[in-house]
């Protein structure tokens, strides 16, 4: 029985699951083609004894993705079907391409480290290192061909880099998360102290530029920001990373973040005031989300915090420069009060106010948009 010159993944997990395969993907499975031209490059200089490839060999063992099988998400990858220009020939592979059949088992075998190098990888395997990196916790990829399989995830690529590669860093696909501590616009990159003090540099792109610029600015006023960073990360060993390669996304977690501020007002129970304390109904809660996050213009500088009252109305509470200011607000009668004092002169206003009507937000952002104002 001849053997067949394909290889077939089948993805589960994770992003996979929806029956599609993240286009951050593709770049390893190119990995294992490129290994697969030097497994295959092998195989032939060693079967042939000649000592080098013909012309545009690798264009003949060059792969592609030939099937994709949709529920249960397989691959196949088969040799690329390539036409020579007029008047040309490609070299001469026996017509059961079994070099291309063989590339494939040994690229199955070493990626399982159950091939026979005499404790040294090939010189083909360097591009395997490359596969699995986009793979995220819980997601795996299944290789098989010609009975040869291996199951591979995060923690199995781990253990073949580290035991393939030893003394070489490696790096994964990853979140951290930390705050900037610094940015140079000119050297295009900023530094990033992560949850254990490790202080990495990352690279700007024009894709995240307003997001750093808002992370370092806040911690810059004072503001405990930190941010969520996705990409490739370059390590050591497993926690231990030392350099930021690349960045898909960043995002910026706020402390004054409203809907997480709602958020927690909702985790609330009956009691939670010294066994006092009345919850914050859900209609109220959504009637706040309305007020903060719609109707009301905030910036950075104008987020409050939110607290609950033991009555079950809302206080929200700000320090913008030497003013402090509180809105309690009951929803319950449409009512809310807002207070301020001038900490410098203790001068003090008060007024009240109707939390959906259109001119009192607008007086509102009118208050905090000048308190902000007059702090810079």
């Amino acid at each position: 029985m001849s053997q067949e010159p394909k290889l077939n993944i089948a993805f589960t997990g994770g992003r996979f699951d929806s029956g599609q395969i993240p286009t951050d993907f593709l770049p390893d499975i190119t990995a294992l083609g490129n290994a697969l031209n030097g497994a295959v490059k092998q195989q032939y200089l060693a079967q042939t004894g000649r000592s080098r490839v013909p012309s545009r060999f690798a264009e003949q063992t060059s792969a592609a993705i030939s099937d994709i099988t949709k529920g249960s998400l397989k691959i196949t990858i088969s040799p690329l079907q390539s036409t020579p220009p007029p008047g040309q020939t490609l070299p001469l592979l026996p017509s059961d391409q079994s070099y291309i059949a063989q590339g494939w088992e040994l690229v199955v075998l070493e990626l399982a480290m159950t091939s026979e190098h005499n404790g040294h990888r090939p010189a083909w395997a360097r591009p395997l290192r490359r596969f699995g990196l986009h793979l995220v916790d819980g997601e795996t990829a299944h290789l098989s061909t010609n009975g040869r399989t291996v199951m591979y995830d995060r923690e199995t690529r781990r253990r073949y880099l580290t035991q393939r590669f030893p003394n070489e860093q490696y790096s994964e696909w990853s979140t951290i998360h930390g705050y900037v501590h610094s940015r140079d616009l000119d050297a295009d990159n900023f530094g990033i102290t992560t949850g254990n003090q490790q202080r990495l540099t990352a690279p700007i792109t024009d894709a995240i530029i307003n997001e750093i610029d808002r992370a370092f600015t806040l911690r810059m006023n004072g503001v405990n920001a930190t941010i969520e960073l996705i990409g490739e990360i370059s390590y050591t060993a497993p926690e231990h990373p030392i350099r930021v390669d690349s960045v898909s996304d960043v995002s910026v977690n706020h402390p004054l973040d409203i809907s997480q501020q709602i958020q927690r007002l909702s985790d609330l129970e009956d009691g939670w005031h010294n066994g006092a304390g009345t919850v914050i109904t859900p209609d109220h809660l959504i009637e706040l989300a309305e007020l903060f996050e719609r109707r009301l213009r905030l910036t950075d500088a104008t987020m409050p915090r939110l607290f609950p009252t033991p009555e079950g109305c809302i206080q929200a509470e700000w320090q913008i420069g030497d003013t402090t200011a509180d809105l309690e607000i009951d929803f319950a009668n449409n009512t809310a009060t807002w207070g301020s004092t001038a900490i410098a002169t203790g001068e003090t206003e008060e007024r009240q106010l109707d939390p959906k009507s259109d001119d009192d937000c607008q007086w509102l952002n009118s208050q905090l948009n000048q308190l902000a104002a007059e702090a810079q």
